[in-house]
């Protein structure tokens, strides 16, 4: 198929909404609703990049600080991830560490057909529930913080469970603030 559904990141431009598929557990997967509200700071800096005038701006999302050069020339304010609200197309975006790096390869504007075959194909996914973000991640919280709790012990074993820092894109999140 066109969509692999562990990728996908569908956007809401009105709502200003994410939605993207994770599992909580096997095979119990979840269709997850994220508002995501990103504050960017722009910068007097401008590139090129691929022949392309591109304009620098900045963003604290979720524990990390991203860079992003967009391109005014290509008026559509979406982006990698859930970089969007730029006023162009995000070209090139990368964290300040440099662990995430996203650049342009190609753009491509379909046609009306395929990109309704793309979009049917997305809402064809399956899912178990649909959950904010910040349900999900608290149910699944929970799911490991039961399987912790419910592990056999033997007799005067103390187990404590350490809470590993995150290491993926969203390190923070809002309601943990």
């Amino acid at each position: 198929p066109l969509v692999q559904e562990n990728k996908i990141v569908t956007t809401d431009l009105i709502n200003n909404t994410k939605e993207t598929f994770d599992y909580l557990y096997f095979e119990n997967k979840s269709k997850i609703i994220d508002s995501v509200k990103l504050n960017w700071d722009f910068l007097d800096e401008k590139q090129t990049i691929d022949k392309i005038e591109c304009y620098k701006a900045t963003v604290n999302f979720r524990g990390r600080k991203w860079i992003a050069w967009y391109a005014p020339s290509i008026p559509y304010s979406s982006g990698p991830y859930k970089f969007h609200g730029l006023p162009g197309l995000i070209i090139k975006l990368n964290d300040e560490t440099n662990k995430f790096n996203y650049v342009v390869e190609k753009i491509e504007f379909l046609k009306e057909d395929i990109f309704n075959k793309k979009k049917a194909e997305v809402a064809s996914i399956s899912f178990n529930q649909q959950q904010t973000l910040q349900e999900f991640m608290l149910e699944r919280e929970q799911i490991l913080e039961n399987g912790f709790n419910s592990a056999n012990k033997d007799r005067g074993t103390t187990m404590v469970r350490q809470k590993m820092p995150r290491q993926g894109i969203e390190i923070e999140f809002e309601w943990e603030e």
